[in-house]
């Protein structure tokens, strides 16, 4: 069958049509690759934000600990200097309800307010 301009112009669009099919597909693949990686960043970032956050909560329930620490060594060292249970400020004894609450606390009621 000879060419004529005619199917030569068939034959030219049915190939255009060919490559918009091609480049339209390639365009949606390239759109659904583009949001499974936006969606993956974002849940990347959530995932660095509650890991920082939860950072920050270890972190502050080791200074927490610490403290508590710090004041369970301060009360043993007052037990081994014979002072524990003296106010600091008075000297006159803490009340025994309120160092079983408080086991390290340094005053007594009248001179902690």
């Amino acid at each position: 069958m000879p060419y004529s301009p005619t199917n030569l112009s068939l034959t030219r669009n049915l190939k255009i049509a060919r490559f918009k099919h091609l480049i339209s597909r390639a365009e949606a693949r390239l759109l659904d690759n583009y949001k499974e990686r936006l969606d993956r960043l974002q849940q990347i970032k959530q995932e660095q934000k509650n890991n920082t956050l939860r950072n920050e909560v270890i972190e502050e329930c080791k200074k927490s600990e610490i403290l508590a620490l710090e004041a369970v060594q301060y009360a043993i060292g007052r037990l081994q200097e014979d002072d524990y249970g003296l106010c600091q400020t008075c000297h006159r004894p803490i009340d025994e309800k309120r160092l079983t609450i408080l086991p390290d606390i340094k005053h007594c009621f009248d001179c902690s307010h």
